[in-house]
């Protein structure tokens, strides 16, 4: 009987891939001020994050690693976190969340004083410190820090995003 409920206990602790799993107390800092272009954005470094708190990645596409998520972060529920790939030319990471650019924007200034202010590009906003918020398919936003790579490091980068 022992051996069963030992069993049992072993199968529910592991999980299947792309299973969401919570996210950790260091999360709002740590990603926080990264999507915020407020601290570096090592790729190396956080997708070990991502991977040692989220699991691997569920899919690369774009030049990015793509990790579910299930936390909150200014307000807004994050269901994506993208960190770019080693062969990027661009070094970013960056989230989905849910709820339109406006209300993320708004929430963000308020939880932060960190205002977004209108791109070339009609729909992008873009904060003094270089973070980018657009919105992203139906109800949705993406929030995320970008940076030019040169010669294995990186540095702010001052592209316009389309």
């Amino acid at each position: 009987m022992h051996k069963l409920v030992f069993y049992i206990v072993l199968a529910s602790m592991v999980m299947l891939p792309g299973q969401v799993l919570a996210a950790p107390t260091s999360f709002p800092h740590v990603i926080g001020n990264a999507l915020l272009c407020l601290d570096q954005v090592d790729s190396t470094y956080f997708k070990k994050y991502l991977t040692d708190n989220f699991q691997t990645p569920y899919k690369i596409e774009g030049g990015a690693y793509w990790f579910k998520i299930d936390s909150f972060l200014y307000g807004g529920k994050i269901t994506e976190i993208f960190i770019n790939t080693e062969s990027s030319e661009y070094v970013f990471l960056g989230a989905v969340m849910e709820g339109p650019q406006d209300s993320l924007k708004i929430k963000i200034e308020e939880l932060t004083g960190i205002k977004f202010f209108q791109d070339q590009n009609i729909e992008t906003l873009r904060s003094p410190p270089g973070s980018f918020l657009i919105p992203y398919g139906s109800g949705k936003s993406k929030i995320f820090c970008v940076k030019r790579r040169i010669y294995g490091m990186s540095t702010n980068n001052k592209m316009r995003i389309t």
